[in-house]
């Protein structure tokens, strides 16, 4: 399940946040892409082209599941805005931030690529499906996995950037809708920083399935 959030303040543009999914069924992203069409501006993440975060999302996109930077192409939209950390920016501070962790990160990679990584992914998307939404928190498991410096640059330091946007637009978007498809550990810290911040309040909250 991938939460869909509004928020709204009085004489500011409202912010649709979508936790997105970075693999999910091509149906989902048809969801999304319909929902974004009906919004006036989108804060996107990440950029168009090869880099390392579209590498991680095509090594899990299984049989009948599609990768976000595939199913999702930013070029060509009008009122689509990079809001994210350059691409090559962010991949050589991840980089330096994995150190000595990107030996056993690759060699899970090759295994996900060559010894079934259907059957690895389906076990890790089942369980995840099963857990309950709301118990999720931001950055749950991506300390462990990656540590505390790479985990700072993948979350951390991008939702600054982010934030950063969405402030800026707040005041010249008056009025508008203002749609933000963001990676789920990204949302709850973009939510709480418009609410505490700058008063935003939660007009509207539902649930989207990302697979069938």
């Amino acid at each position: 399940m991938a939460a869909r959030l509004q928020l709204t303040a009085p004489d500011k543009a409202s912010f649709t946040l979508i936790a997105m999914s970075h693999v999910a069924e091509q149906a989902f992203y048809n969801l999304v892409s319909k929902d974004l069409d009906a919004h006036d501006a989108v804060l996107c993440e990440g950029a168009p082209g090869r880099n390392l975060m579209a590498v991680f999302q095509r090594a899990l996109a299984v049989k009948g599941r599609v990768a976000q930077c595939d199913a999702l192409p930013w070029t060509g939209q009008p009122h689509w805005y990079s809001a994210d950390m350059d691409p090559g920016v962010l991949t050589r501070r991840l980089l330096r931030a994995l150190s000595w962790r990107m030996i056993p990160i690759s060699l899970v990679l090759v295994l996900v690529l060559l010894v079934g990584r259907t059957r690895w992914f389906h076990s890790v998307a089942d369980a995840d499906e099963a857990n309950d939404p709301e118990d999720r928190q931001p950055g749950d498991g991506i300390e462990n996995a990656i540590g505390v410096a790479a985990k700072r640059v993948l979350l951390d330091e991008r939702d600054a950037i982010l934030a950063g946007y969405c402030a800026s637009m707040m005041e010249g978007w008056a009025g508008c809708r203002i749609a933000v498809p963001w990676g789920a550990g990204h949302i709850p810290q973009l939510a709480h920083f418009l609410i505490e911040d700058f008063g935003y309040e939660i007009a509207d909250i539902r649930w989207q399935r990302i697979h069938a």
